[in-house]
C-alpha cells in the first residue's frame, strides 16, 4: 500500500461486520500512515436492544450438545456477540434470540472466516447438523 501519511481516512462501519473485517483494513490504513476514524452507518434503522434472557433450558440444550461431541469435560459459556445478527430486530419486537453454533475447527488451519478461502473441515459441517438436531429436539420435545 502506498503511504497516506498525513491523509485522514474514514471508515463507514455498517451494523453486522466481523470485528476482523473491520479491524484489520483500519490496522493496513494505519500502518501507511494515515489517521483513521471509524464512523457508524448513518442510515442503520437499528435500535439497541437489551440481550435476550438466559434461559436455562437453552443453555441446558446447548450443554448437553457440545458435551456429547467434545466430551463431558467441555464447559458452556454464554456470551452476547455484537454483530452479525439480524437478532436486534427480533429483541426489538420482544422476540428473545439465541445465536448458538455448534461448528468447529483446527486451529490454526482453519481461522479463515470471511476470508477468500473460508471453510470449515467437512467432518464439522456434519456434525453441526446433528448438534442442532440435538438441541432442537430438546427444547421442542
Amino acid at each position: 500500500m502506498r503511504t497516506l501519511k498525513g491523509r485522514r481516512v474514514a471508515v463507514l462501519a455498517a451494523d453486522g461486520f466481523e470485528k476482523v473485517e473491520l479491524m484489520i483494513p483500519v490496522a493496513a490504513l494505519k500502518a501507511a500512515g494515515a489517521k483513521v476514524d471509524v464512523i457508524p452507518d448513518p442510515n442503520y434503522i437499528g435500535v439497541p436492544t437489551p440481550p435476550s434472557p438466559l434461559r436455562p433450558d437453552v443453555l441446558k440444550a446447548v450443554t448437553a450438545a457440545i458435551q456429547r461431541f467434545h466430551g463431558p469435560e467441555m464447559h458452556v459459556f454464554p456470551m452476547m456477540s455484537t454483530g452479525a445478527s439480524d437478532g436486534s430486530f427480533f429483541r426489538a419486537q420482544g422476540i428473545p434470540v439465541y445465536d448458538v453454533d455448534g461448528s468447529w475447527g483446527i486451529s490454526p488451519d482453519d481461522e479463515r472466516a470471511h476470508g477468500l478461502d473460508e471453510r470449515i473441515p467437512v467432518r464439522a459441517m456434519y456434525d453441526d447438523v446433528l448438534h442442532w438436531e440435538m438441541i432442537i429436539t430438546a427444547l421442542t420435545g
